[in-house]
């Protein structure tokens, strides 16, 4: 029996079960395995653009698809513009509720300290004039002495 020395053709290579070979470890067998799956889906994506490419395209599928990815690519721009615009003034919103809660807070405390200090005022002036109301009812009381 007669080995040939030629190539193996691709559609062989698409056969060969890598894991049965007896002097590749199971990393080199994966790996193989994995390029004949990649190579696969390139034959088959190969094929399927060779028939759109072909001139006896009776439905025009390739005119139409070309036509439909401008399409697409004009409005992903259009469409990524948008989203941007809308994250931007969901965070502007954001940043506007949270300054307008500041001013409130702050507004709030003011008040409160003004309330605080109110009553302190009202308070010192109470003292204030009720000394003054005790002082003028003994001035009165040593007068009547």
């Amino acid at each position: 029996m007669a080995t040939s020395n030629r190539d193996p053709e691709p559609e062989d290579l698409q056969l060969v079960d890598y894991s049965q070979i007896a002097h590749l470890t199971h990393l080199e067998s994966a790996v193989l395995t994995e390029y004949q799956n990649i190579n696969t889906n390139l034959v088959k994506i190969n094929r399927i653009l060779e028939s759109f490419i072909a001139k006896d395209d009776p439905r025009n599928a390739s005119v139409r698809l070309t036509q439909n990815l401008r399409e697409l690519e004009t409005k992903i721009p259009l469409v990524y513009t948008l989203f941007k615009s809308a994250v931007y003034a969901l965070y502007t919103r954001n940043d506007e509720n949270s300054e307008i809660e500041d001013e409130h807070d702050e507004r709030d405390e003011r008040d409160a300290r003004d309330e605080q200090e109110e009553e302190k005022g009202t308070h010192e002036l109470s003292s204030i004039s009720d000394a003054d109301a005790e002082a003028e009812a003994g001035a009165e009381a040593g007068a009547d002495e």
